[in-house]
């Protein structure tokens, strides 16, 4: 399914323009976004579309330095249950945008290799100005959704 992407907003349609799948979550004070809408179509419920959506709404949320709020049922379900862990920073590595550069209207993004209390690491893309706004260095520990690991 191809997810469209906007400021507080992301959607699938079909080809006939009807709407398959959606998630609102407009800035409802200064740097809170507020999750107050998600839905899925009926013929696709089942299929993890719902979680799939708050997990990339608060990937955009938190990417653009703001914090997640839910009034939506599902989201708060869903966020209460991928609730936040501690993280230790191994390693920070500016995205390699080519000749190109950085694509008009998308942020500079850092891959961030990131360790667990259990020792497990993983790989997580977090925009260059979060990292630099918090003052994140490799060896620092900070806190992040499971759904961004």
């Amino acid at each position: 399914m191809q997810f469209q992407i906007q400021s507080d907003r992301i959607f699938a349609e079909n080809k006939s323009g009807k709407l398959l799948a959606e998630i609102t979550f407009p800035e409802t004070e200064s740097g809170v976004c507020t999750i107050n809408h998600t839905f899925v179509d009926e013929s696709l419920r089942g299929q993890g579309i719902a979680g799939q959506l708050v997990q990339m709404a608060v990937r955009q949320i938190t990417q653009q330095n703001r914090k997640v709020s839910a009034i939506c049922s599902y989201a708060k379900h869903w966020l209460e249950q991928h609730s936040s862990k501690t993280v230790t920073v191994l390693q920070i590595f500016d995205e390699d945008y080519g000749c190109e550069g950085v694509p008009d209207g998308q942020e500079p993004m850092c891959s961030v290799l990131v360790q667990d209390t259990d020792g497990s690491q993983k790989w997580i893309k977090l925009s260059d100005s979060y990292l630099t706004e918090n003052g994140i260095h490799e060896g620092d520990t900070i806190e992040e959704f499971f759904s961004l690991l």
